[in-house]
């Protein structure tokens, strides 16, 4: 017999304590250079907002190392629901994998420094994507005035 797998609670969960169009505004106006919101209406009382932490490229072109999608919903006239998860991009994974096939290499030539070398270089991408995840959700926990990801802590520690 098989055994189901409970379902994963959201990374972010809360109410958020305004209503839904003041929350809408909120994120709608999170818009500058770095962070790019994406939102679209599902029905009266939904929202699917698209936040991106974007980064620049040699030539100019943008890209994201992380996005958060966010479902707003409005429970009353005072309160939104706010459901979300954090998303990698494809490039961090596939770049992880693709270095980590070096870093084998050098594990099984015993090439220390190139394993050091290829090592370093997973560290510090991985360090802007966690550095941009940090930010996007402290955007969100800044915009809609809850301190979820403090209490969230507390409460999983």
């Amino acid at each position: 017999m098989s055994q189901k797998k409970a379902p994963r609670a959201a990374p972010i969960d809360f109410v958020a304590p305004y209503p839904l169009e003041d929350c809408v505004y909120f994120l709608r106006e999170a818009r500058s250079a770095e962070i790019a919101p994406n939102f679209e209406r599902i029905d009266g009382n939904n929202y699917k907002f698209r936040l991106r932490k974007l980064r620049r490229g040699r030539y100019g072109q943008e890209y994201a190392l992380v996005e958060v999608l966010l479902f707003l919903r409005g429970i009353n006239a005072e309160e939104t629901a706010v459901v979300g998860q954090v998303k990698w991009a494809l490039s961090v994974i596939l770049s992880t994998l693709f270095l980590g096939g070096f870093l084998l290499l050098a594990a099984v030539l015993r090439e220390v420094w190139f394993g050091l070398i290829v090592l370093l270089t997973i560290g510090s991408y991985w360090f802007f994507a966690l550095w941009d995840r940090r930010a996007l959700l402290r955007l969100v926990n800044s915009r809609l005035g809850q301190d979820w990801y403090s209490s969230k802590a507390k409460h999983d520690g």
